[in-house]
């Protein structure tokens, strides 16, 4: 599996200290508190185009700096013809990706090595099903 870290991941309102070594201790979370509000003279609608894979199939994940992790979660199920399950409360907020990380490798497996890297550092998992759904929820919780 080769995975590709420029500099990292996440961004909440206060940053959390990444202690993995893999990852040099760098930041990688920021929560997010609540919704964004939509301001629609300064938002444009951007639809971008995504891929199709098989979830055995080797591909490249990658998720960008200043995305949210709801959004990356979205595309990446998508792209393998899964459903996101979204179980944080709106009070529980999303995170921001404070850089790029990018997985070549299977979905399940890119899935399980990027929540890794967000376990260390925020109360948000994941679990992967075999009714091909992506349930995210909070570890803390009695989701």
């Amino acid at each position: 599996m080769k995975r590709v870290i420029p500099s990292l991941l996440l961004v909440p309102v206060a940053a959390i200290v990444l202690a993995s070594s893999s990852l040099n201790a760098k930041e990688l979370v920021e929560r997010v508190d609540g919704a964004f509000p939509f301001d629609a003279k300064r938002q444009t609608l951007e639809f971008e185009s995504v891929a199709s894979y098989s979830p055995t199939e080797v591909a490249t994940y990658s998720a960008k700096k200043g995305e949210r992790l709801k959004e990356v979660l979205k595309r990446w199920t998508k792209s393998v013809g899964y459903d996101l399950v979204w179980q944080p409360k709106p009070e529980d907020g999303d995170l921001q990706l404070a850089g790029s990380i990018e997985f070549h490798d299977t979905f399940m497996n890119a899935t399980e090595e990027f929540f890794t890297v967000l376990r260390e550092q925020s109360p948000f998992d994941a679990q992967v099903h075999p009714n091909r759904v992506l349930r995210v929820f909070l570890a803390n919780s009695n989701q």
